[in-house]
This record gives structure tokens, sequence and C-alpha cells, in this order.
């Protein structure tokens, strides 16, 4: 906005020094011919319709950038609420991760005593069976040596 400010004043400045610089050759030409005089009041006319047009083009550039300006903020609001929604919906979703967390802690420490349990109960079951396995095994040598004594 305000480099089109500048640009509109630079324009008009540069105009106003023209139409003073034409004032000036005209008082200077004013003896000469009719023609001249004429001819120069054509310039000053184009230049007029050129900074005319161009004035045009800078107004339809300043209604683009001020359409754009409002998108933009438009569209910002748009991110911002989107964004405090995600954070809502992150929030909620913290809170029922940590809530099943409990439970599930819960639930697999409770699953953890039972299995030690049943390793506690496993190992005396082996430590049993290898007793057993080492009476069996004494008792079968026994045996053995007797029948092998009995054959002799």
């Amino acid at each position: 906005m305000a480099a089109f400010g500048e640009r509109v004043e630079q324009m008009e400045r540069t105009r106003k020094e023209r139409l003073s610089l034409l004032q000036l050759e005209k008082e200077v030409h004013h003896s000469e011919s009719q023609d001249e005089v004429e001819d120069l009041e054509e310039i000053e006319k184009e230049k007029e319709r050129y900074y005319s047009l161009q004035t045009g083009e800078m107004e339809e550039f300043r209604d683009q950038v001020e359409n754009f300006l409002v998108e933009c903020q438009v569209q910002v609001e748009e991110l911002r609420s989107h964004v405090n929604e995600l954070k809502t919906r992150f929030s909620e979703l913290q809170g029922n991760l940590n809530h099943s967390n409990n439970s599930e802690i819960a639930a697999a420490e409770m699953r953890k005593k039972e299995l030690l349990s049943i390793k506690e109960n496993l190992e005396k079951s082996l430590a049993l069976n290898y007793q057993l396995q080492e009476q069996l095994t004494k008792q079968l040598l026994r045996t053995l040596m007797d029948q092998s004594q009995e054959k002799k």
C-alpha cells in the first residue's frame, strides 16, 4: 500500500515537473508558430492520457493487493482455527491414552504376578522331577547290578 502511494506521488511530481517544463517551453516559444503550440498541447494531452492510464493500472493493482491481503487473512484465521482444533484433539487423545495405559499397566502387572507364580510352581516341579529322576536312575542301576550278580 505504501509503495503504491509513493509511486502515485512520484508520478504526480513527475507530471507536475513536466507540465511546468511545458509551460516554460510555451512561454519561450510563444513567438513561434501556432503549429508548434498545438503540437505541444497535443503532447501534453498524450502525457495526460498516459498518466491517467498508469494511475488506473496502479489503482487496479492496489485493489488486487487488498483482495489478496483479505484472502490471506481469511486463510490465516482458518489455519489458526484448525490448529486449535488439532490441539484440542491431541489433548483429548493424550488423556485417553494415559487412562488406557494405566488400566493396561495394571492388567500387565496382574499377568506378571500370575506368570511368576506359574514359574515358581514349574521350578518346584522341575526340581522334584530331577530328584525323582535321580532316584529312579539309582534304583535302575541297583536293579541292573542285582540282576547282573544273580546271573553270575
